[in-house]
């Protein structure tokens, strides 16, 4: 078998494949072109712009199955983002506590840069000197603002999910604690029916309990345009209800570039070659409006919606790889 080409143009943009990963240049763009043309059919990205205005991230290098594009057409306070990925990972947003260089860790704090591989701050304007503390206690936060050296506080986000694909095309199967549904924005009417087909679907689905922290949460199964509020701190995660399991996955991606690429699938049959990458979609809105209560007035620096490499913290925190592989020609 020959060797894995490691680098290759996927648009505009030049690829390098972590030497973890049995994927291929191909694969990846493949990959990008069908999240494209299911963007585009969702209607929620517009037909001007196309594969160089995606992210794309492989979260765990080894698993194929840890796919993700994005596409954020606003960075702001109100970031809104399209996402596809056959899984997303457990993880939660968590507040970041900003103090001086050199302070001491607050008591409930853990050092970002032990939790979130590649850490960065939520732009080039924050110094990268500065100390970054994820607060992971049940002390409240407000106790942490007479911390010595402490400058300011990056609020985790809160995100609306919302589902852009039909039934008939692929389900999401959404993982997420019971406190959730307490939230007020997720008392509607249809979350009780969406919870019954969320446990059906789980019955159904062998492989949720093999992937660390899903145990502890429950499963939610929403349709089209429903939503489904995350606050603040909650674990959640989701999966393709269709989508086969892990050894699977790698089983047909190594069919799929191996020695026998002759065997292919014709399109429209029961299968394709990337059937465990069926189509998620959602529409991710992440609010920092609300401030944290009685948070002194801080730095005066901006925070866009979206800053993943500074508040994404996930159970699987030693094998994830949160910075894209590409980032967008647009966004940066």
């Amino acid at each position: 078998m020959s060797a894995i080409q490691r680098t290759g143009k996927i648009g505009r943009r030049e690829i390098v494949i972590p030497n973890q990963s049995d994927l291929r240049v191909r694969d990846f763009r493949h990959f990008m072109i069908e999240s494209v043309e299911a963007m585009h059919e969702s209607r929620a990205m517009p037909k001007a712009h196309g594969i160089n205005d995606l992210e794309l991230a492989l979260l765990v290098p080894q698993n194929p199955d840890s796919l993700l594009a994005a596409y954020v057409w606003r960075n702001t306070p109100w970031a809104t983002k399209l996402l596809r990925a056959p899984v997303l990972l457990v993880h939660a947003h968590t507040n970041v506590v900003v103090l001086e260089e050199g302070a001491q860790i607050p008591e409930g704090c853990v050092d970002a840069r032990t939790l979130i591989n590649g850490f960065s701050p939520p732009t080039d304007k924050w110094p990268e000197n500065w100390t970054y503390a994820l607060h992971i206690g049940e002390n409240p936060i407000q106790e942490l603002f007479a911390a010595d050296g402490f400058l300011d506080v990056i609020p985790a986000k809160r995100e609306e999910f919302k589902v852009l694909t039909p039934n008939n095309e692929g389900r999401v199967l959404m993982w997420v604690e019971e406190r959730t549904f307490q939230d007020p924005d997720n008392r509607i009417d249809y979350m009780a029916a969406a919870r019954n087909r969320g446990e059906k679907a789980a019955s159904k689905t062998s492989n949720s309990p093999t992937l660390k922290g899903y145990n502890e949460l429950v499963p939610v199964l929403l349709r089209l345009a429903e939503t489904l509020t995350i606050p603040p701190g909650h674990r959640h995660a989701w999966e393709e209800t269709d989508r086969i399991d892990l050894e699977g996955a790698v089983r047909r991606t190594l069919r799929y570039r191996g020695e026998q690429e002759q065997i292919r699938t014709v399109k429209g049959q029961n299968e394709s070659n990337w059937n465990f990458l069926t189509l998620a979609v959602v529409i991710q809105e992440t609010s920092l409006s609300e401030r944290i209560r009685g948070k002194p007035e801080g730095t005066g620096l901006a925070v866009p919606g979206s800053a993943d490499m500074t508040t994404d913290v996930f159970v699987l925190a030693d094998q994830v790889y949160r910075a894209p592989l590409l980032y967008s020609v647009k966004m940066g």
